[in-house]
């Protein structure tokens, strides 16, 4: 597990900011189908390191992987969030992570709790009006 999971960081760094289709489709594939949490997690992480020179992607490509019924796809794509919309101050981000900072499964209770705060770093009321 470890080597496909470094593989799937690999290839989140050998694309990183590129939005490369071909390299999303696999993590994408790999995110759902690994017998391996951590591998899974790795890889839905990755997307967002792909996604970073486009944040207003990522919430389309992770919404339907943060509703996941495991919690470290889930935790993978709330660091995918906050790894590639950090400083946008986006909503759609913030309303895919708002559901997960409730949920009471301690796997990944503080990842999501820490990620609002990046979307929303560096942003005055004159970039983001209320």
């Amino acid at each position: 597990p470890v080597l496909r999971m470094c593989g799937m960081y690999s290839v989140g760094m050998a694309y990183a900011g590129t939005g490369n289709n071909k390299a999303i489709r696999r993590l994408l594939h790999v995110a759902v189908s690994d017998v391996n949490d951590d591998v899974r997690r790795a890889a839905v992480i990755s997307i967002g390191f792909l996604l970073f020179n486009a944040p207003e992607q990522c919430p389309n490509v992770v919404s339907l992987l943060s509703e996941s019924y495991n919690s470290h796809v889930r935790y993978g794509a709330a660091l995918a969030l906050g790894i590639s919309c950090a400083g946008s101050g986006m909503k759609e981000a913030l309303n895919i992570l708002e559901p997960m900072i409730n949920d009471l499964l301690t796997t990944y209770d503080r990842g999501p709790c820490s990620h609002p705060p990046w979307s929303w770093s560096s942003r005055t009321t004159k970039c983001v009006p209320n």
